[in-house]
């Protein structure tokens, strides 16, 4: 998926308990900015949220990304969002799911929006 830099992504995921109880996920997403121009985090936790699930209920959780969560602080102390390629990251206790994304356009001042 391709997004103007500056418009938020929204992620999906779909989670299901497999087992015979119920059972209680935090779901988690992580953000790496994959060509970063200044040092940042290698993931940042951008989203989580708890949920309850019956034997065999399958539930699907949206997140959105906003676009300071795309952020970084630059060089010159100015808070930015750069093209380039996102790698994000959905888990909880158990197995984890990957993706990517990429913001198109020009660099553009967080502070603008």
């Amino acid at each position: 998926q391709t997004v103007k830099a500056g418009a938020p992504v929204k992620v999906t995921v779909d989670v299901t308990n497999t087992g015979d109880r119920e059972g209680d996920e935090v779901v988690q997403l992580y953000l790496t900015d994959t060509a970063a121009s200044a040092p940042v985090p290698i993931r940042t936790l951008v989203g989580f949220d708890r949920v309850l699930l019956r034997p065999r209920e399958k539930r699907s959780v949206t997140f959105t990304i906003t676009p300071r969560q795309m952020s970084l602080i630059d060089d010159r102390g100015k808070r930015v969002i750069e093209p380039g390629e996102f790698a994000i990251s959905v888990g909880g206790g158990q197995i984890g799911m990957k993706g990517t994304f990429t913001v198109s356009g020009e660099r553009i001042d967080v502070a603008e929006r």
